[in-house]
């Protein structure tokens, strides 16, 4: 997404008051019964920040601030954060209010627990969805991949330390395993079209960090076409829909690799 010039992304690690907040929104949201389909995005309580949890529901997608309702809790950022986020591909920007009692974390507002960040009004998640087939959007699609790949990290034994679902910010994950730092990029692309890595951008983060460095490509197929080899246009990957993915490994990149 293109970011406002006079809006900073901010980097600030949480405090544990934070993270126990983040922690019981996100209980929250799940336990909430719907028949749509339910997936979050870039569930990360790490920076780069701007809105605090993304989900989707259905064919509608939400971005969700938290806000303390006694003002106690320091938040990473604010609802203007969230709004542009939401701004930036059609999404529905919402405040979770909530409060502490008794060492509980609890929403103010039966339900959901959401309100429009612009408009003040009660959001029911459920009420937005619609029949229309909406087809992901490029952060939709990079979010899901840069997922992907966090999950087949932790499955190797690595630990993500932050992420982010913006293509325009890089590296799109750093992480740890067996004690030594690393970074990747993650490139994503549309079944029947295949990705490719951006070997300067990995090329400056390697030579800034000196961190390990490695990339995926990850491409994504409906589960309608299933990587169909004879599919030379692809199904559009739909919101609510079942997806695939395919990736070859993590590929470890040299300094003296060719790059842009």
């Amino acid at each position: 997404m293109d970011i406002d010039p006079e809006l900073v992304i901010p980097m600030t690690e949480v405090s544990d008051s934070f993270f126990e907040c983040w922690q019981a929104v996100g209980t929250h949201l799940q336990s909430i019964s719907t028949n749509f389909n339910f997936r979050f995005h870039n569930l990360s309580p790490a920076p780069p920040w701007l809105e605090h949890l993304c989900f989707n529901l259905g064919n509608q997608i939400f971005f969700v601030c938290i806000e303390d309702v006694d003002g106690q809790l320091k938040t990473p950022t604010d609802a203007s954060h969230c709004i542009h986020a939401a701004s930036a591909i059609d999404g529905v920007p919402c405040i979770m209010s909530m409060k502490l009692e008794d060492g509980r974390w609890q929403p103010t507002i039966e339900g959901w627990g959401l309100i429009h960040a612009k408009t003040g009004e009660v959001v029911n998640p459920s009420s937005y969805v619609t029949p229309a087939k909406v087809e992901i959007s490029d952060w939709e699609l990079q979010d899901l991949a840069v997922g992907y790949v966090c999950d087949y990290i932790k499955h190797e034994g690595g630990t993500i330390q932050s992420r982010n679902p913006d293509s325009k910010i890089f590296p799109s994950l750093f992480y740890s395993k067996d004690g030594v730092q690393k970074f990747a990029g993650v490139f994503a692309a549309r079944h029947p079209r295949t990705a490719s890595p951006e070997l300067g951008q990995l090329h400056q983060i390697r030579q800034q960090t000196n961190y390990e460095g490695s990339y995926a490509l990850v491409t994504v197929a409906s589960e309608s076409d299933a990587f169909d080899p004879e599919d030379t246009v692809g199904f559009p990957l739909r919101r609510g829909d079942g997806l695939l993915f395919r990736m070859d490994g993590l590929k470890l990149y040299e300094l003296h690799e060719t790059h842009c």
